[in-house]
């Protein structure tokens, strides 16, 4: 008889063995599904939601003329600015307001908690 506290933990919890690679695909398969079948029976009729079939078709064209990769830059570029302003007004506002003792209060705590995180 084998020890339940020796089994891995998901042979525990439904007997069923589900490689840790497949484990990171089921939330986007299932989101791609749901995509899939909000279109597929009519759930969705925005117009700012477009169907997996007009993206991969879009995706499709897009290589075919050699466009992709500019139109993947564009959207990696507007990526990073969207995260990237809101960063550089928190961190310009941190910087001109200060505590009694000089320091910002965003880059003191951003200092400590640097220097208790433990060493990669």
């Amino acid at each position: 008889m084998s020890d339940i506290h020796s089994l891995p933990i998901a042979s525990r919890r439904s007997g069923i063995h589900v490689p840790r690679a497949v484990r990171g695909w089921v939330v986007p398969a299932g989101l791609l599904l749901l995509w899939w079948a909000a279109f597929h029976f009519g759930w969705s009729t925005s117009s700012l939601l477009v169907s997996p079939a007009a993206v991969w078709q879009r995706a499709v064209r897009y290589a075919a003329s050699g466009e992709l990769l500019t139109a993947l830059g564009a959207s990696l570029w507007r990526n990073l600015a969207g995260f990237a302003s809101p960063y550089m007004i928190g961190y310009l506002k941190d910087m001109t307001s200060s505590t009694a003792s000089g320091r910002s209060v965003c880059s003191s705590a951003m200092t400590s908690s640097l220097t208790q995180s433990p060493p990669l």
